[in-house]
């Protein structure tokens, strides 16, 4: 709560009395707004940006600087403010609230709502107030509106009501991140958070030609603010967190992890036979048996998707757009290697030189090493690390007689042609295919296998794209082959067939006409048919339709016939010269 002197600062002397008449909440509301609209008042005058683009921004570092306050939008803050230059501090009075809509109600009544909400079974509010009504009107209770109940429901804290509602495992996987983003409430090394950002004004030339904004995996100590490990990538892929990850693990296995909700953290390397469905609702333990999970990681979180402040890893990717893009010259279009060159200074920037008031005025290290000082870091052998960390084939595979067929090229040295015939395992680093790791089927590690021919790829990146283009490749040339076949149907005598009227779902197909020399007796068969049957003469209407039907396969005949020769001539143009057609 403010002091008095900040309070009134900002407040006409004549309405601080009309002020100390009203509700203490609405006082305190009316002091809250001055004492925001004198820090936006100073902010816009510092700033050189239009009064949109100052209020968005301020509405940002307002959140950051004060957390424990209520939030407002850019659009409140503009709509305060125009209130004030009015009507003065009065017109920051809240509307709501007074007395023409009080009702007072029972402690009694209000324990039995709370129990109603409170259930295993997660009824709805409206539900509540059916069943309150009912109870009321048996112990003669006096039962408030719907809107009132609703209110009161609101008020109950979210981690009681939804621990009786979903139990204590929902509690700990989507609320636990975001009830322990105090600093205080952790210590260095206990908790990591992984997340995702793109650089959206920043432009970078990746290897394989394509101009567009880069990806970045990071992981990110949440009491030390110690960035311990991340991969510029084009596009956030399972690959790219997995080296992230490493860099980290190398560093310290941490007791706790707190993950995006994205499906590349929630991939099997990750979490093992994790469903993914489920990565943020009601799971149990043992499902979660992933990489981290067997380096020694006790606890795995995924937080609340839509929901950033439950990771406070995106306060570290606010200070990314503050100070690193705002430092870059944004019309420049940087190559992979020198965008990595520079953010990794920032990053050494980060972690050694920048303190904060939030560390106690100390770096990410120092805050990090003091820690460690007098505390054991938890280590994983290099050996166990890259069996966890190392991309896995998806099946085992049969060493033949030119070794092992991976990657579209062979992996050959003597010691895994000693098992020649045999199934095994290989891992692979995605960042370098020159070598894969051989194990047994009992996971025991047989030897690191070179690639035995020189190959236009070194990483899975590079792979990948390249099986894109050769896939590119032959189905330009599948398109070109069906488009000269189609040509030459045409000019032999093909047409298109339009779909029958019956079927119009159908799509036409091409028919050959094929004509033979039943077709000039196939009219007359067709009538002396007709004359043979008695039911076809028995009345003038059916020999009428005949000759009718006879007519109309007349003049398709016809037509059909003039197509042809038309063909025949097109086809006789196109496979003789002029000597001979002369």
């Amino acid at each position: 709560m403010r002091d008095q002197k900040d309070r009134e600062e900002g407040a006409n002397p004549a309405q601080i009395e009309q002020i100390e008449r009203l509700a203490g909440y609405k006082r305190e509301e009316i002091y809250r707004w001055l004492a925001v609209l004198n820090e936006f008042g100073s902010y816009l005058g510092s700033s050189k940006k239009n009064l949109t683009n100052a209020a968005e921004d301020f509405v940002k570092v307002y959140r950051l600087v004060h957390p424990g306050e209520q939030g407002f939008s850019a659009k409140t803050l503009k709509k305060k403010r125009n209130l004030y230059k009015k009507g003065g501090a009065l017109a920051l009075a809240p509307g709501y609230g007074g007395t023409q809509n009080f009702f007072e109600w029972s402690d009694r009544a209000k324990a039995h709502a709370k129990l109603l909400y409170c259930s295993p079974s997660e009824p709805t509010m409206r539900y509540c107030h059916r069943e309150l009504e009912i109870w009321g009107r048996e112990n003669n209770e006096s039962i408030p509106s719907y809107g009132i109940l609703k209110r009161f429901i609101h008020s109950i804290p979210l981690e009681e009501a939804m621990y009786y509602r979903k139990g204590e495992r929902w509690v700990r996987e989507n609320l636990w991140p975001s009830m322990r983003r105090d600093r205080a409430s952790i210590h260095p090394g206990q908790l990591y958070v992984a997340d995702n950002k793109v650089f959206m004004r920043v432009k970078v030339e990746f290897p394989t030609g394509r101009v567009g904004h880069p990806w970045v995996a990071l992981y990110e100590d949440a009491a030390s603010t110690k960035i311990l490990g991340y991969e510029i990538c084009e596009t956030p892929t399972i690959d790219s967190n997995i080296t992230a990850a490493t860099a980290a693990l190398k560093i310290h296995v941490p007791p706790e992890v707190l993950f995006d909700s994205g499906p590349d953290f929630a991939a099997k390397p990750m979490t093992g036979q994790h469903p993914r469905r489920f990565r943020w609702r009601k799971v149990q333990l043992d499902e979660v048996t992933g990489m981290f999970t067997l380096a020694g990681v006790e606890e795995i979180h995924f937080s609340i998707p839509g929901n950033p402040r439950s990771k406070p890893v995106e306060r570290k990717f606010w200070t990314v757009e503050l100070d690193f893009e705002a430092a870059l010259d944004l019309g420049k279009v940087y190559t992979l290697e020198e965008f990595v060159t520079i953010f990794d200074k920032w990053v050494n920037w980060h972690n050694q030189d920048w303190k904060s008031e939030a560390l106690g005025g100390k770096s990410a290290n120092e805050l990090w090493n003091q820690w460690f000082a007098t505390h054991e870091m938890r280590k994983i052998a290099p050996s166990a690390l890259r069996l966890l960390t190392m991309r896995s084939a998806p099946r085992a595979v049969k060493v033949g007689r030119f070794g092992i067929r991976a990657f579209g090229a062979y992996y050959y040295n003597s010691e895994i042609m000693e098992h020649g015939g045999e199934s095994v395992f290989y891992k692979f680093d995605p960042q370098n295919l020159a070598e894969i790791w051989a194990y047994s089927q009992r996971w025991e590690l047989i030897a690191r296998v070179p690639r035995r021919d020189a190959t236009a790829w070194d990483d899975i990146a590079a792979y990948k794209e390249l099986k894109k283009l050769e896939k590119r490749r032959k189905e330009a040339i599948r398109d070109r082959r069906k488009i000269d076949e189609t040509i030459a149907d045409f000019q032999r005598g093909y047409r298109p067939r339009q779909a029958s009227g019956e079927h119009p779902d159908k799509p036409a197909k091409l028919v050959r006409v094929v004509r033979t020399v039943f077709d000039n007796i196939a009219p007359q068969k067709m009538e002396k048919t007709a004359v043979a049957q008695p039911e076809a003469v028995s009345s003038l209407s059916m020999r009428e339709a005949l000759q009718a039907s006879y007519d109309r396969q007349e003049r398709a005949r016809s037509r059909d016939e003039q197509e042809l020769n038309q063909l025949r001539e097109a086809f006789f143009r196109l496979t003789t010269s002029e000597d001979e057609r002369k």
